[in-house]
């Protein structure tokens, strides 16, 4: 019995380690997913992982990024589902891990994503579901360059008859591209997401 319970401990070490270097795996290529289609395909995958990780909150962080991203990148007839999928793996991953900046801040793009469905309907709703997200990330942690990032970007989509316009959102992406260079990750599988988008909007706003 004592033998098959530590045969039993070595497996499941074995398993959590597997799932780990899958995650790390994941992240990586987060970098370089273009497509809605690998967005979600990175999503499927995480989920594979939550299986075996199933109190990791980054594993679910990172299934719900994947589904954002996909769902920001997709038709517009698509995004909803994506984001039922992403809200649905933001709120496991938020049972985990309370007050969590990173969390709150994947919260305020899911909301500011939703709003590109029908935005003469929704940009009140969730405008200001995505504003509180955000603010209260910024409480938690006034250096997060993805925090001016997201602020930016808000901005940037929202029509100047709604207060928004490239002219506010060039200063928050510049702000945002001036703390990526001494932001530091708290680990390997940590959101480091923002700073190339940050780059390619401020392009634009020139």
């Amino acid at each position: 019995m004592f033998r098959n319970a530590i045969i039993a401990v070595l497996f499941l070490i074995n398993v959590s380690a597997v799932a780990s270097g899958g995650l790390k795996s994941l992240v990586s290529q987060v970098d370089t997913a273009t497509t809605s289609i690998t967005f979600q395909r990175l999503a499927e995958e995480s989920e594979k992982i939550i299986v075996l990780q199933a109190n990791n909150w980054l594993a679910y962080y990172w299934c719900s990024f994947n589904y954002t991203a996909a769902a920001y990148l997709s038709p517009k007839n698509n995004k909803d589902a994506l984001l039922d999928k992403a809200q649905l793996m933001l709120d496991k991953s938020s049972e985990l891990k309370k007050n969590e900046v990173e969390l709150l801040l994947l919260q305020s793009w899911i909301y500011s994503t939703r709003i590109a469905v029908a935005p003469g309907n929704r940009i009140k709703e969730f405008g200001n579901k995505a504003n509180i997200a955000r603010e209260k990330a910024h409480v938690l942690d006034p250096n997060n360059p993805r925090y001016y990032f997201l602020k930016g970007s808000f901005f940037y989509f929202a029509p100047p008859a709604a207060g928004g316009g490239k002219t506010k959102a060039k200063p928050l992406f510049e702000e945002s591209i001036a703390k990526f260079k001494s932001y530091r990750p708290k680990g390997d599988l940590y959101p480091k997401w923002g700073g190339k988008q940050a780059k390619e909007l401020l392009e634009s706003c020139n």
